[in-house]
């Protein structure tokens, strides 16, 4: 695997498709290790770590999109040697989006693109701008919005390593300008959450623009990280939709959980 890049958990030398997992702002490859876990054995999970957290954390974090879509793209690039697909979270959706479209350029894009907690990024974002605020306005408008999970709010010594890196990803989402352009080949699956603060289902629903190939809705109940107690049920969703793009299929109806 690519260096630093990539975490493999479970290494399938004999899997079909590869699945990166992107985190969200202040989130690392470890949010996803597990899930290696709950997929079959034609699935190979890659876990991508971006620069400043964990085993990365000396590494300065980008705070603008294009660099950092350049900088991952030419790193994965030598592993793009079977079917792909991406899954991102907040942030992660609107990486695993741009990270999509720079491949395709070049001539190899995903099979699939899912997306979790992320509005379509042509849709006005509703919040304003928390990235210049003092630490504590920062950690009051995160906890208005969702915006980290409780077991960090809740790790004082934890919150002062990943704040950091936090406000430079939430700078990058920020000064992100979309720009138009054709869309995705590929099938998009777009995740929600119902009493999601930060980001609406009608946002989450937008992405359907975004794609000429099949695209599914799928609505789970909870807040912004709706994907910790759903875990189990959204990757048995996205197993199926991997088997069903394999095939040719078209992805499965809307269904709200």
């Amino acid at each position: 695997m690519s260096g630093r890049w990539i975490i493999c958990p479970r290494p399938r030398p004999n899997a079909t498709i590869r699945l990166f997992c992107i985190p969200w702002a202040g989130g690392g490859a470890s949010s996803y290790t597990s899930w290696a876990d709950l997929l079959p054995d034609h699935i190979e999970l890659c876990a991508i770590q971006l620069p400043g957290r964990e085993n990365r954390v000396m590494d300065p974090p980008h705070v603008r999109l294009a660099p950092l879509i350049e900088s991952l793209s030419s790193a994965i690039a030598g592993e793009l040697t079977r079917a792909y697909a991406f899954f991102g979270h907040s942030l992660g959706g609107l990486i695993a989006f741009e990270l999509a479209r720079r491949l395709i350029e070049s001539g190899s894009g995903p099979a699939h693109v899912f997306v979790a907690g992320c509005g379509a990024p042509h849709f006005r974002r509703m919040r304003p701008d928390m990235h210049r605020l003092p630490d504590a306005a920062l950690l009051d408008a995160l906890r208005r919005f969702d915006g980290l999970p409780e077991w960090v709010v809740n790790e004082p010594e934890l919150l002062a390593i990943v704040l950091p890196t936090l406000r430079a990803d939430l700078e990058m989402f920020e000064t992100y300008q979309y720009r138009s352009g054709l869309p995705l080949a590929c099938a998009i699956t777009a995740f929600g959450g119902t009493d999601d603060r930060a980001v609406l289902p009608l946002q989450v629903a937008a992405w359907k623009a975004l794609t000429r190939g099949p695209f599914n809705l799928r609505l789970f109940s909870g807040s912004h990280f709706f994907i910790g107690p759903h875990r189990a049920p959204l990757i048995e969703a996205i197993v199926v939709a991997l088997t069903s793009t394999s095939k040719g299929a078209s992805s499965a109806p809307y269904q709200a959980l």
